[in-house]
């Protein structure tokens, strides 16, 4: 059998301008990478096409096959998606969790999908040895790290509230680190008390150095199509508190993080779209954070155990040979 050919579509390859904006757009770029280095040749003549976007900004190529690679985070989803799948050839979708989410828009629509993970830079998101502060007679705070978009969807607001209730924010051994993002390009950093808001731009490797130098990355998400962010913390060994829902339990357990209880609630988005979201709850956030402190060594044996696992089956060069696979297959059933 002849090498797969693939045209790499809707592919902006502008993969480091927004540091901690880890959608469509880097993920993109890593899975077209890999692809390639697994012997896919990836030419814009080819007869096949995938697209990695979401079905809103999906546009077959006339004369082509065109795969559509996409995800979401809430149910049901919107509209647009059963309309993409109606134009796709075939679905792609990173998580077992995303398959299921599509479940009714491919059966209204008769189309199949396959599930391709996403994944990490080894090389970039190495395991980092940690101490806590307070031992060996270290210096500095132990810090909570917490990474996202500044919306709702990524808990920023919640693990807030939890950092107040919990009393966290008068203890001057604590930091809690927010980094997020400023769409209007002013980012900057603020110190109040012992919470950082961070919004600044910065590069792949500033972001992977506030991972190394943290303690706990507490990503508390509504729901995640894959989770890219949490399979990068935990591949630096740093122990992860999130929610026990979203693509994220495709490569999660008890055995390598901690899980705060949530509540389903639904909420409507900017475009009138109504959906469930899990929300964690601020009660669990603060007492999963103090078990971690109180229990350090505990903490960390989980992502060590984590990192062993990213490392060994999840980075990009994994996702390569999978997508590899899934096209091989793919070639195989329209050739019989």
């Amino acid at each position: 059998m002849s090498p797969v050919r693939l045209h790499w579509a809707m592919l902006n390859t502008d993969a480091d301008a927004a540091g901690n904006s880890l959608g469509y757009r880097t993920a993109s770029v890593a899975l077209r990478d890999a692809v390639a280095a697994a012997g896919v040749e990836v030419t814009n003549d080819a007869d096949t096409a995938l697209h990695f976007c979401h079905p809103a900004n999906f546009e077959p190529i006339p004369g082509k096959v065109n795969y559509l690679f996409t995800m979401y985070e809430a149910m049901p989803v919107p509209p647009e998606f059963e309309r993409g799948f109606a134009e796709a050839d075939h679905v792609i979708t990173p998580s077992k969790f995303c398959l299921d989410l599509f479940a009714p828009a491919l059966k209204a629509t008769r189309k199949r999908c396959s599930v391709v993970p996403l994944g990490f830079d080894p090389k970039l998101w190495t395991y980092e040895l940690r101490r806590p502060p307070r031992d060996e007679g270290l210096r500095g705070p132990f810090v909570f790290q917490h990474c996202g978009a500044p919306n709702a969807r990524k808990g920023a607001i919640r693990l807030a509230n939890a950092w107040k209730l919990a009393g966290f924010a008068q203890c001057d051994d604590l930091l809690l680190y927010l980094k997020t993002t400023d769409e209007n390009g002013l980012g900057k950093m603020v110190k109040l008390g012992n919470t950082i808001f961070d919004s600044r731009k910065l590069p792949r490797h500033d972001l992977v150095t506030l991972f190394h130098e943290a303690h706990c990355a507490v990503l508390p998400s509504t729901g995640e199509g894959w989770g890219l962010i949490m399979q990068e913390a935990l591949a630096t060994g740093l122990p992860l508190i999130t929610t026990k829902y979203g693509g994220q339990l495709d490569f999660l357990d008890e055995s390598v993080c901690s899980f705060v209880t949530h509540t389903f609630d639904e909420t409507t988005d900017i475009l009138g779209w109504t959906h469930r979201e899990a929300f964690a709850d601020v009660g669990s956030l603060g007492r999963k954070m103090l078990d971690v402190y109180r229990n350090y060594p505990r903490a960390l044996a989980k992502g060590a155990r984590g990192a062993l696992r990213m490392h060994s089956a999840w980075t990009w060069k994994h996702a390569g040979e999978k997508l590899r696979s899934v096209l091989e297959q793919l070639e195989r059933k329209a050739a019989a």
